[in-house]
């Protein structure tokens, strides 16, 4: 029992991670309705902008998180503005974003190649092997119990851009009906490099989390990217709520084949599951 309940914790924590990265593809795409391909490699920048920081300087992540944050920001608003911005008058800008944003993140995974290397890294910090117990039945470590209190407050503080500022409302009209956002005379650029800079940011926060706990490479992105799109699409398109539900459950369904099966079949039974769900949800609409 003590097992079981410690491998549902870990799974719980795991999709916490998921729901930040889930949480910019599906905010993209219900704003600007856009195939962010190049998000995963964003988690990975900020997980080697933490990482150099601590190694170069030794300031810890968490201290330095704030710094990853606006960084990711504006690299994410400059994004938009650079090569997503000059496609928004084409008739095929939804196929043109995405092909940008997949060479986009060839592109710089190559360059993380060349400059640092291929080898995996890990931001080893005094604490990381500390755990905390919950009664005498679950041991939950820091940094994953950091990362779960860190993901809940930005998960509060979007929602309440979202739903209580002016900026918030107006970026979610725009998923709504943007022609009608136009014609009241709101800034559609500004709020699609704002929706930019803020999905970049939540990245660039699951990167800086993820590289305290396990070890990430270049090409780990592409991998997050695929499980962030899994998410999205299991919890639908543009919906917040679909996206903590789906990333919840593939952390627990993870979880629960590594410890019932193998970790070498974890991420196979959790897509097996996940095209499971959605041949029964398209059956069950058939009828």
């Amino acid at each position: 029992m003590n097992a079981i309940l410690q491998t549902l914790v870990a799974g719980i924590l795991q999709g916490g991670i998921y729901f930040l990265i889930s949480l910019g593809l599906t905010l993209i795409f219900g704003v600007a309705k856009v195939l962010n391909v190049f998000h995963g490699q964003a988690v990975i920048i900020g997980s080697y902008i933490t990482f150099w920081i601590f190694i170069l300087y030794g300031i810890d992540p968490y201290v330095f998180l704030p710094a990853v944050v606006a960084i990711c920001f504006i690299m994410g608003s400059g994004i938009y503005y650079v090569t997503i911005r000059p496609l928004t008058k084409s008739k095929t800008f939804e196929d043109q974003a995405l092909l940008t944003t997949f060479g986009l993140m060839l592109l710089v995974e190559n360059v993380i190649k060349e400059v640092w290397g291929a080898d995996p890294r890990f931001v080893n910090i005094t604490y990381s092997g500390i755990s905390i117990p919950i009664g005498d039945l679950v041991l939950i470590p820091v940094t994953r119990l950091a990362a779960m209190m860190i993901v809940l407050i930005c998960g509060i503080i979007l929602y309440l851009i979202l739903a209580k500022t002016n900026m918030g409302k107006a970026i979610r009209a725009i998923g709504q009906n943007i022609t009608s956002v136009m014609l009241m005379g709101i800034n559609v650029d500004t709020c699609y490099a704002i929706t930019f800079g803020v999905a970049t940011a939540l990245a660039g926060i699951a990167g800086a989390l993820l590289s305290v706990i396990i070890p990430f490479y270049p090409g780990f992105g592409f991998e997050l990217l695929i499980k962030g799109f899994c998410i999205v699409i299991l919890g639908g398109m543009g919906s917040p709520s679909g996206a903590l539900i789906g990333s919840l459950g593939l952390g627990i369904i993870e979880s629960f084949a590594a410890f019932f099966i193998s970790s070498k079949v974890r991420d196979a039974i959790a897509y097996i599951a996940i095209i499971t769900v959605l041949l029964i949800r398209s059956y069950a609409r058939r009828k």
